[in-house]
């Protein structure tokens, strides 16, 4: 069987499996060169623990690392959530690590690869997950002395995207934030996404025509605790991405504006969709992490 396999730390080759010894050989790997000159940062594992779980955590450390210096570093959270990270290459990663920043990445509750229970946050987003990400933060800054704890900014597309909403009304633990095609309003996202109006109702656990589920899905929205924000907030969204729509870091930004919290608006992605940073064009995707380096290096290098 020939196949096209992204592996370890490498970029995707050409990839034959023996189909009776399972054995896989590379029979032609084209971007090895690229990366001949660039530096390739290893994940090292971290698991911690946290409301009584282990969780998967890695650690990415920068570029001339120097463990007597001090760096930034992000926090990357996933989408989904109903996906996983784990140690094969991830561009934007690297991109960070190379411009001298720590990465650090986990698998809250809600990730897939471990059960259908622990995978299963239906009608609890915020909670369990939410104390995951923080625990991994408290777990990492004194295991990485060379972390700068006024330093750490974080960021997240999708529901990594809702999660960075949720965590800047929640916490000002973080210099500066990114939230990439992300929701702030569930009954927004019952009205407006393409997910169909039963998404809302399944993972939230709650009825979106009645009065105690409104609550409920209020309850579970980040716009409920936007009046908390004192982050600055990168809002990145594409113009035509129905799964969370436009519409949503509308939300959040007009609020951060208005609370006079220093935000910033980014939706000139015309075209793109929700697959922005896997399948847009390659000028959009380019100026997508020059956004997202540029707000980063503002925040984090500031004196």
């Amino acid at each position: 069987m020939w196949l096209i396999a992204q592996r370890a730390n490498a970029l995707q080759a050409l990839v034959t499996v023996d189909l009776k010894t399972k054995k896989l050989k590379t029979e032609k790997d084209w971007n090895q060169a690229a990366l001949l000159d660039r530096y390739v940062a290893q994940p090292q594992y971290f698991p911690f623990s946290s409301r009584g779980r282990r969780i998967d955590g890695w650690v990415m450390p920068p570029i001339n690392y120097d463990s007597s210096q001090q760096y930034p570093a992000v926090l990357q959270i996933h989408g989904g959530p109903n996906l996983a990270y784990g140690e094969v290459f991830h561009h934007e990663m690297q991109m960070l690590a190379s411009a001298g920043y720590f990465v650090l990445f986990c698998n809250p509750v809600g990730s897939v690869g471990r059960t259908d229970e622990f995978a299963d946050i239906r009608g609890r987003c915020g909670d369990e997950d939410y104390q995951n990400l923080m625990d991994f933060i408290s777990a990492v800054l004194p295991a990485f002395p060379a972390i700068d704890s006024k330093r750490v900014a974080v960021c997240g597309g999708s529901y990594g995207g809702f999660m960075v909403n949720w965590i800047i009304g929640h916490t000002s633990q973080f210099v500066c934030a990114v939230s990439q095609r992300s929701i702030a309003n569930f009954m927004t996202i019952y009205g407006l996404s393409d997910f169909g109006y039963y998404f809302v109702r399944d993972q939230l656990a709650a009825e979106p025509l009645s009065e105690a589920g409104q609550a409920a899905i209020h309850q579970q929205s980040p716009i409920r605790y936007v009046g908390n924000v004192q982050t600055p907030t990168l809002f990145l969204h594409s113009d035509q991405d129905w799964r969370c729509p436009l519409s949503e870091g509308l939300q959040m930004f007009t609020a951060l504006t208005d609370l006079g919290v220093k935000t910033r608006m980014v939706c000139f992605f015309q075209g793109e969709n929700h697959e922005l940073s896997r399948s847009g064009k390659p000028q959009a995707r380019q100026r997508r992490v020059f956004e997202i380096q540029s707000w980063l290096d503002q925040w984090c290098h500031k004196q």
